[in-house]
């Protein structure tokens, strides 16, 4: 009896390592290296999750969104009122600031259409934002707001000039 004990439950362990094997191997999960100022990816059991926010009004030179929630572990992507990327032209500079309710860890910077980083501009714990850059040549992207705390945050008075 103790070993059809022993045997079933070595039998069920089997089966379910097999099972996590194979789930995590059919879909691995993208996981950006923040550390790092070049574009790279490592898999984890961690998922980035991502929030579009097209709430954005134009007005002359300067784009703004309604204040949000940004979730923790969130990456929240601006975007335009169509849920577009951005043109950013080669020599332009461009500037992007938020206030956070709180003082929080977040990640600020520009990505593509694939959500791939092209500029890290901000990593830390922070209250509010001013960050910019001119590209050197044309790019096709997103500012976001990444919130590496452990808490939902509040952004606040999100605006994006050129």
């Amino acid at each position: 009896m103790k070993k059809k004990l022993v045997l079933g439950l070595t039998t069920t362990l089997l089966i379910v390592v097999l099972a996590v094997s194979y789930v995590w191997q059919k879909h691995p999960k993208e996981m950006i290296n923040s550390n790092s100022s070049q574009k790279s990816t490592a898999t984890s059991s961690i998922e980035l999750n991502e929030i579009k926010n097209i709430e954005a009004v134009e007005i002359n030179d300067s784009i703004t969104w309604g204040n949000t929630v940004a979730p923790y572990n969130t990456r929240m992507i601006f975007a335009q009122a169509s849920g577009t990327p951005y043109i950013i032209p080669k020599g332009v500079q461009v500037n992007f600031k938020f206030n956070i309710d709180v003082q929080e860890h977040v990640e600020v910077g520009f990505i593509d259409e694939e959500s791939n980083v092209i500029y890290e501009l901000s990593d830390g714990k922070i209250q509010e934002a001013y960050v910019h850059f001119t590209p050197e040549e044309e790019v096709l992207g997103y500012f976001y707001i990444w919130n590496k705390s452990a808490d939902d945050i509040q952004v606040l008075n999100i605006t994006m000039e050129y």
